[in-house]
């Protein structure tokens, strides 16, 4: 089994900051990629996911999201 625990920066529509979270996500990847085939892979931790009460959440979330609408990282 394979743990990654990460804290994912969060999106927001300056430059610098989008460059940091394209950095973050290759980095991740690289990271589960370097994972052995057979282990179970499992990410924890916070993605500054937003998650909204659009209909396709309603599975997902029902009325209890805190937000109307989902970010990039939701």
């Amino acid at each position: 089994m394979t743990l990654v625990s990460v804290y994912a920066p969060t999106k927001d529509e300056n430059k610098r900051n989008a460059e940091e979270v394209e950095r973050f996500y290759n980095k991740l990847s690289d990271v589960c990629d370097k994972s052995p085939r057979n282990d179970a892979l499992i990410l924890l931790g916070d993605f500054n996911a937003k998650i909204g009460n659009e209909h396709s959440n309603k599975r997902v979330a029902f009325r209890h999201t805190l937000h109307d609408i989902t970010n990039g990282n939701g």
